[in-house]
């Protein structure tokens, strides 16, 4: 199983790497070749491949800045695609801030002070080193100035150098300080010229590698009793006995460089174990200046060639902190307490942060998560889900306002479902109502008939009817129910459900228009409620003999226009479906040619303009006149578009 994912896993990484070289531009390319050569260069330098000098040297050179170039290109190119995949989520984001903010600027404080601290070991390691070397030579210095007082008191005979060399009271000499200063001789020589010049007080001491060997030495030039000019010359090998004399506190030591000149190591030298667990090893280097001779042991006539020899050395970072703090007596425990404790405190603060840091991060990620998770099911059109609230905080505030809105929405959406509902319910009962009207109006010689209703809303309680009843007569029926809406729809149909059983129960020659009216009270009367009543007007035209019977309970009185006069019908009596045992009144009118006669309803007369006025009976009449030689359904809509010009933008008509 665990070769089959890491084959999947390889194959999506080979696709991955393919789909990007695909999309590469050819600098992006070129910066990762040279990436690349630069990777494969110094993974053979590590394999011990030199570049050498020369052109090879100089392309190697041109490889590494470029391969700088190359890393910087790359990263400003990928910013996108960081920001896009990696910094997408909030949550890597706080985590890159974090380590930005409190993890980097600790590491590097920390690396700082191990460089510090590493520095501070070394330099007293080296100090000491040094320190050990200059009383060695100091000593050898001591020593050929010695020799040269022994020289002057013993007058040493003008002989060979040998001679000198053997000279008793000079043994003795040598065999006094050869426990401190092992392998030390001691050389006396009559001076040349070049010497006696010297300062005769001595010359300092150094080191000397001559052929393939390091030497301390100390030259000092003095004058017999006899005027001869004398040189002692004190030689002491640098030697892994010497080495392991030189400063306990040090590990192994490394004097010289094997590969580019002499070399001498200490043999008997071991690092003492590890205290704790940070008392790690750690290695330094220094160096020593060194004279360069030839293999005679005598400098070159020209200025002598000064070289750096390295001494590289190991050491225990207690043994240099033990020989720092020894420096402060008594106030060393003090010292160490202090630094203790600040870093303690240091290193508890900075771990409560990280962890209030990361606790806030995930409280931060964990509520951004859940409402992305909201948001999706949002996007789904589930507005059931919820978001669990944790923390009385003001990330808990927003989810509690996140859990609210879909609240809010998904009682709008209900409320929206139900309006829907309403909405198709109504346009099947306007549908229905409109099925009430009459769909042709009669057509009678000497009569024209135009009617027209529009609702305020998708139903109304408005009604007329017209129903012809033979050859020679029409009857006419106009009313008013009270509200609006779905309720005064279902009255008006049971309305119209009534007049038209009345009328063909009656029979055409038995219809008298008032005893209509009162059967038709009583029967809203028996089948409404106490709240809920008509106005009714209701005439019957006979062609025959030019005569109008009507009767109007209630109803706005219709005007009828004969030349210049116009006349209100309104005998009757009170509204249908109030009052029992009403009576109503019967009235005729003769029609003349060229009568006109107009029945409407409140929604006439009743809008208002912006200041507030209702358009009225007065204006109506007027508009009327005006337009009094219109065919009927040209007068019926000139009549609406008055009204409407009248009414304010915000009135519904």
């Amino acid at each position: 199983m665990t070769d089959a994912a890491g084959g999947v896993a390889g194959m999506a990484m080979r696709r991955i790497v393919r789909a990007l070289w695909r999309r590469a531009s050819v600098v992006d390319r070129v910066a990762v070749l040279l990436v690349v050569l630069f990777a494969i260069a110094q993974v053979a330098q590590l394999l011990g491949w030199q570049p050498g000098e020369g052109a090879i040297s100089t392309a190697t050179g041109f490889l590494s800045f470029f391969f700088f170039v190359s890393i910087v290109y790359l990263l400003v190119r990928s910013r996108r695609w960081i920001a896009g995949r990696l910094l997408w989520k909030l949550r890597n984001r706080l985590i890159l801030a974090y380590i930005f903010i409190a993890v980097v600027p600790v590491v590097l404080l920390l690396a700082m002070g191990g460089i510090v601290t590493y520095m501070a070991d070394v330099e007293v390691a080296a100090h000491l080193l040094h320190d050990d070397f200059r009383d060695r030579m100091q000593q050898v210095s001591a020593t050929s100035r010695e020799a040269l007082a022994l020289a002057r008191v013993i007058a040493v005979p003008s002989s060979t150098p040998e001679s000198l060399d053997k000279a008793t009271p000079i043994q003795v000499l040598v065999k006094s300080v050869q426990d401190q200063l092992p392998g030390l001789i001691i050389e006396l020589s009559p001076a040349t010229q070049a010497t006696q010049v010297a300062d005769s007080t001595g010359d300092s001491p150094h080191m000397v590698e001559r052929g393939d060997k390091l030497w301390i030495e100390a030259n000092t030039v003095g004058q017999l009793p006899d005027s001869r000019w004398i040189e002692a010359r004190a030689r002491l090998p640098v030697t892994s006995t010497l080495l392991d004399a030189l400063s306990p506190e040090l590990g192994p030591i490394t004097l010289g460089a094997a590969l580019t000149g002499p070399s001498v190591s200490t043999r008997h030298r071991v690092l003492p174990p590890p205290r704790n667990w940070f008392d790690l090893r750690v290695v330094g280097a220094t160096t020593f200046d060194a004279v360069r001779t030839g293999p005679s042991g005598k400098q070159p006539a020209a200025s002598p060639r000064i070289d750096q020899i390295p001494a590289t050395f190991s050491l225990r970072s207690s043994s240099m902190s033990k020989r720092i703090a020894g420096s402060l007596g008594e106030f060393e425990g003090v010292v160490v307490a202090l630094l203790l404790i600040v870093g303690g405190l240091f290193i508890v603060l900075w771990l409560l942060a990280f962890i209030a840091g990361m606790v806030i991060t995930r409280t931060i990620t964990r509520t951004v998560n859940k409402l992305d998770e909201a948001t999706q099911h949002v996007k789904a059109a589930d507005f059931s889900h919820r978001i669990s609230i944790e923390r009385r905080d003001q990330l808990g505030a927003l989810a509690e306002s996140f859990n609210s809105m879909t609240t809010s929405i998904e009682g709008l959406l209900d409320e929206q479902r139900q309006r829907q509902r309403l909405e198709n319910e109504l346009t099947i009962a306007r549908e229905v109502q409109t099925q009430l009207f009459p769909r042709s109006l009669p057509a009678m010689a000497g009569f024209e008939l135009g009617a027209v209703c529009r609702a305020a809303r998708i139903v109304s309680g408005d009604y007329y009817d017209c129903l012809q009843l033979d050859a020679h007569r029409v009857a006419i029926a106009v009313a008013d129910i009270s509200g609006k809406g779905i309720s005064a729809a279902l009255l008006m149909a049971s309305l119209n459900a009534a007049l038209r059983s009345l009328v063909i129960s009656d029979g055409v020659p038995g219809i008298d228009p008032a005893a209509l009216a009162q059967r038709l009270n009583r029967h809203l009367l028996l089948n409404t409620s106490d709240d809920r009543y008509a106005t009714f007007f209701f005439a019957v035209y006979d062609s025959s003999t030019h005569r109008l019977d009507y009767t109007n309970a209630g109803h706005l009185p219709p005007f009828f226009i004969n030349g210049d006069r116009v006349e209100k019908l309104d005998c009757g009596g009170p509204v249908i479906g109030l009052l029992d045992g009403c009576v109503y009144e019967r009235a005729s009118i003769e029609v003349q040619p060229g009568s006109l006669l107009v029945a409407y309803s409140d929604g006439m007369t009743e809008p208002e303009n912006a200041y507030g006025e209702e358009f009225g009976p007065d204006r109506l009449v007027a508009e009327i006149l005006r337009h009094r030689s219109h065919a009927p359904e040209r007068l019926c809509d000139e009549l609406i578009d008055a009204v409407k010009n009248w009414c304010a933008p915000e009135e519904p008509f």
